[in-house]
């Protein structure tokens, strides 16, 4: 939940695969049956520089047969938030880097990885051909 900072682009908008560092996924991936599970995490997003204190509760979904579901709640991190916020700095609470999507990311050594990250080498691409017809141009 993004309350003062707009949305990144959803990964089922784009056929994308979600990035598995969040803590729902984790949470997810670890509940068991009948058990309700909260944890939390320093999201900070590698590429855009920003972190965010995500608190997620997972738990079997009361409305589906053999689903969970997650809920998560995002406050971004700045001077002001972390002023506010006690137990930003426990040790217990981690800070992983994460992405929107794989296809967008660019940590290289991510271990839980679901696609090749196609859009950024796209964008390497597109980027690396401009500045070799710039250059081309300036030459001549």
């Amino acid at each position: 939940m993004h309350l003062n900072h707009q949305q990144a682009p959803h990964a089922n908008a784009t056929n994308e695969h979600y990035c598995r560092r969040w803590i729902a996924i984790k949470n997810l991936y670890d509940l068991t049956e009948n058990e309700t599970l909260t944890d939390a995490q320093i999201s900070h997003y590698k590429d855009q520089g920003v972190s965010y204190l995500v608190i997620s509760t997972s738990q079997k979904n009361p409305f589906s047969d053999g689903s969970n579901r997650s809920y998560c709640l995002g406050i971004l991190l700045n001077s002001q938030t972390i002023k506010k916020i006690n137990f930003i700095k426990s040790e217990t609470l981690k800070t992983i880097n994460v992405g929107v999507t794989c296809e967008s990311c660019s940590i290289p050594d991510c271990e839980v990885r679901q696609s090749p990250p196609i859009r950024l080498e796209k964008e390497y691409f597109n980027s690396n051909m401009k500045n070799s017809i710039d250059k081309i141009k300036k030459d001549f």
